[in-house]
């Protein structure tokens, strides 16, 4: 339905429907019947008799006239972000930020880059050029990358240079390494970019405790377990001795 808005304009009014909660809570249980049919009637009617009601795009994310306070509960996705299951969890990670993959699956199909981070809770990764995204960003538009499921992927031959599938192997000394199943040669794994501080060198500052300091013991067990119990012996009201 519309209403006349200003100079004229038709603007389309935004009803109570299904997607309202507060119908829902007056509905829950006569759906489908008579009554929540007399219910949504007297939603329409009210709203058509409305004067002031916002443009809506969809249904969903519109606003009620009837129940206004319940439009910010429209927009908020109850379900919380999205996290795989514990079962779908891989347990061996045979890609790390820094390998080179290609993409097998998906419209980024047959693109190759980087993989710039890892996502453990969704099996995702972040591939450098790929699954680009358009967002407004400090004044102006730019294009940053999405994350791609974890099968969707592959890692590139260092030989061939084309995507193929791995194998863990252990070492002699247990070192994991990966095995390309095209050509059989190991696929290094790529450096760690953390930073590895050494504290033999650095300066001890002013908020730093000395080694000797931390490991003297200070407190004294049984000695404040018997300080404990005279206080409780002098506070007790049972106590005939202490006056």
């Amino acid at each position: 339905s519309t209403r006349a808005g200003e100079r004229g304009r038709r603007v389309p009014l935004t009803v109570c429907c299904c997607h309202c909660p507060m119908f829902r809570a007056a509905t829950r249980g006569v759906r489908g019947t008579s009554s929540a049919a007399d219910a949504t009637a007297g939603c329409l009617s009210a709203s058509a008799t409305s004067s002031a009601a916002p443009p809506s795009a969809h249904p969903a994310l519109s606003v009620c006239l009837i129940h206004p306070g319940a439009a910010p509960y429209m927009r908020w996705d109850a379900r919380g972000p999205k996290m795989v299951k514990p079962r779908n969890i891989i347990r061996h990670w045979k890609i790390k930020p820094g390998d080179e993959v290609g993409v097998i699956m998906g419209k980024e199909k047959g693109k190759t880059g980087k993989v710039l981070a890892t996502d453990a809770l969704r099996n995702q990764v972040k591939v450098k050029g790929c699954n680009l995204r358009k967002i407004f960003w400090q004044n102006k538009w730019i294009y940053i990358e999405k994350k791609i499921h974890y099968s969707n992927v592959l890692l590139l031959d260092p030989v061939l240079r084309e995507t193929t599938r791995v194998a863990l192997r252990y070492t002699d000394d247990g070192q994991k390494v990966r095995i390309s199943k095209k050509t059989g040669t190991v696929i290094p794994w790529p450096e760690s970019k953390r930073r590895i501080i050494n504290y033999e060198d650095k300066a001890d500052g002013p908020k730093d405790t000395l080694p000797e300091d931390a490991l003297a013991r200070t407190y004294d067990y049984k000695k404040d377990v018997e300080m404990m119990r005279m206080i409780r012996q002098t506070m007790t009201k049972y106590n005939r001795d202490v006056r």
